[in-house]
């Protein structure tokens, strides 16, 4: 048999990540907030630097309550807003903030600090172009005038530089007035977005959506406990962990903290919750390893609990807004100030610092509100190795900025779904042998990450197609009776040793039923078998060097299906056929040459340009196919 070389392979790209340990799951790298703020985290994380400019230029709203920002994957290329004014830049290229795209107070969404809550994040539809965002406003109708209420849905698309997209508008995700400023997105497992709300009223209820690359589902709404002792107004904050396995919420004087399933968009358990004495949630984060939540109320004490020890502190600062950054600290806005407080050492002892706003561009309450970016997921390549069913498989795991994330290598696993045995802890690069014929393999790449021991699947479909030995140009049969009549015929037989005749009562098992060698080029075969009440057969077709391939399958049915007769039989020339259903004929000679089709009808003609003798009629119904014989006399 011909070896080729396939265009089309399965790969898996894995990188094990050099030096500190790495999320899988990012923040953005650029920062828009308050009054002419913008701070740019460069390089890789973790070992990032932190360089703070006031660029953003004149025509953003003074003093906003919220922010959030999103760059693109690239880097090089940044979306900001600050709710009510969206713009865009590209600050690698010395460009300032001066690119207003939409203005939100103009079209129809809201005035003044009633737009609350927003967040950016890509859309999963446009992963592979990372050219498409999505921005989502909060609507709570506390301050200002809304004509959109509820939460509004805008789109931005460009690489260079992003405008609105007007073909999609301004969409109204959910128009209960009912729901208060805290939004947050997290990121899901296989490249798509959880999108969470929660009502302003004591029912302590979350509402959930789903963005993912075939579509927006949701919300699924949550009723949750402890019922709050007073209403949550407007002011509230909504934060997932930085391993998005836990969804926390500040407001009506409360703080409660849930188990969340980031595959499937569940809340689950109570983890930790408190009345706090804060009426207006204005700060919530969470420790870079999750294990201990932040809070502040209209710039009050920020303080913390710890959920492994079950201890409650304070840092002794007051803040409004908080966001970790990228280099494990969280940063805070102190109000209308030209700068910003830190909190170093988040995961135990906090330490307070201060990051000067450079320019005096001003924070006031809001600092940015940022997305959880899912991983660069996923990444597949095709190399062939010159044999048509051998494959190299390579594995890359990278979060969204394309920074390798570390996998724990010993508990990872690799089935390639073909019946040879699972291989654990798999090495990359890595060399697998499917069967010549046969799929699709649904190969699957099962591992855990190092630093969220979360369990990660990648699967990706393998179809084997070996060139087959012959040239096989038909391969059919009929039913008479008790038997079964097979016939086959050749083209070009190429390095070719023999047929195995295989069968099977459901389609799925087959066995043995003779070898039939080869005859050379341009032959005709057939084979005469017992009938079951429904057999199927296929034919292996053996190589000189032992490879092989399979032809199509075909089943035949015992012929005892007497609502179909024929008359007269035999005839000289004219056959009618009545049938309960409509039907069609194919007419064969007994050694499986067709010689005549006809499309519904009960009148057969198999005149004098054809011999007399026996003839076999296939006859298809709606339900099945029926084999008949027919003789033709002189």
């Amino acid at each position: 048999m011909k070896k080729v070389l396939l265009t089309m392979l399965l790969v898996f790209i894995v990188f094990v990540s050099e030096g500190q340990t790495v999320s899988p799951y990012q923040l953005s790298t650029s920062w828009a907030f308050g009054s002419g703020g913008r701070m740019e985290f460069s390089g890789d994380f973790p070992s990032s630097s932190v360089g703070v400019t006031s660029t953003m230029g004149t025509n953003n709203a003074v003093s906003p309550e919220t922010s959030t920002a999103i760059a693109y994957r690239s880097k090089t290329r940044a979306l900001y807003t600050n709710t009510l004014h969206m713009f865009n830049n590209n600050p690698l290229t010395g460009g300032t903030w001066l690119n207003l795209i939409y203005n939100m107070q103009t079209n129809n969404i809201c005035s003044g600090s009633a737009a609350g809550g927003g967040v950016l994040f890509p859309d999963p539809v446009r992963n592979s172009t990372n050219d498409a965002f999505y921005m989502i406003n909060a609507n709570d109708l506390t301050g200002g005038s809304c004509q959109n209420k509820g939460l509004n849905r805008t789109r931005y698309i460009g690489l260079t530089l992003p405008v609105f997209d007007a073909t999609h508008g301004i969409v109204n995700v959910d128009t209960d007035a009912n729901n208060g400023e805290g939004i947050a997105v997290g990121a899901d497992r296989s490249g798509g977005y959880w999108l969470a709300g929660h009502t302003k009223d004591n029912t302590n209820t979350f509402r959930i959506w789903h963005y993912t690359a075939t579509g927006i589902t949701g919300p699924v709404v949550y009723d949750m406990l402890p019922n709050f002792t007073a209403s949550a107004l407007g002011q509230s904050y909504i934060k997932f962990s930085p391993c998005n396995d836990k969804i926390a919420f500040t407001g009506a004087n409360w703080v409660v903290i849930y188990n969340f399933d980031n595959i499937n968009g569940t809340i689950g358990s109570l983890i930790w919750g408190s009345n706090v004495g804060v009426s207006s949630g204005d700060g919530l984060e969470f420790s870079p390893d999750g294990d201990r939540i932040y809070w502040s109320g209209n710039n009050t004490n920020v303080d913390w609990h710890d959920i492994t020890s079950n201890t409650n502190g304070t840092t002794g600062s007051k803040s409004w807004t908080m966001q970790l950054g990228l280099d494990g600290n969280i940063y805070a806005s102190p109000g209308t100030s030209t700068s910003l407080t830190r909190f170093d050492n988040a995961n135990n002892a906090p330490t307070v610092n201060s990051v000067t706003i450079n320019g005096g561009g001003s924070v006031y309450r809001g600092l940015t509100n940022l997305a959880w970016l899912s991983p660069n997921l996923p990444i597949l390549t095709a190399i062939g190795t010159g044999v048509c069913n051998n494959y190299d498989f390579t594995f890359a795991f990278k979060n969204y900025y394309n920074t390798n994330v570390s996998i724990k290598s010993t508990e990872a696993t690799i089935d390639f779904n073909d019946g040879s045995p699972i291989i654990n802890n798999p090495t990359f690069p890595l060399q697998h042998t499917f069967p010549t014929t046969g799929g699709p393999y649904i190969v699957t790449y099962t591992f855990k990450d190092l630093f969220c021991d979360q369990v990660w699947k990648d699967t990706a479909v393998v179809i084997v197609t070996c060139p087959s030995p012959i040239e096989l140009i038909d391969f059919i049969g009929f039913n008479i009776g008790n038997k079964n009549q097979l016939y086959w015929s050749t083209k070009i037989e190429t390095d070719f040793n023999y047929f195995i005749l295989e069968k099977s009562n459901n389609g799925k098992d087959f066995y043995k039923v003779d070898t039939i060698h080869s005859k050379g080029n341009n032959s005709n075969y057939g084979y005469l078998d017992n009938a079951n009440s429904q057999s199927y057969y296929r034919l292996k077709i053996v190589d000189n060097d032992g490879t092989y391939v399979y032809s199509n399958t075909i089943v035949l049915n015992y012929d005892n299906y007497e609502d179909i007769s024929i008359y007269p039989n035999p005839s000289k020339t004219n056959f009618t056929i009545n049938s309960v259903d409509s039907f069609d004929i194919n007419v064969y000679t007994v050694d499986g040459k067709l010689i005549y089709s006809k499309d519904d009808s009960t009148n057969l003609i198999i005149g004098d340009e054809y011999e007399t003798g026996t003839y076999m009629l296939k006859i298809k119904t709606k339900n099945k196919f029926v084999t008949k014989k027919i003789i033709k006399q002189q």
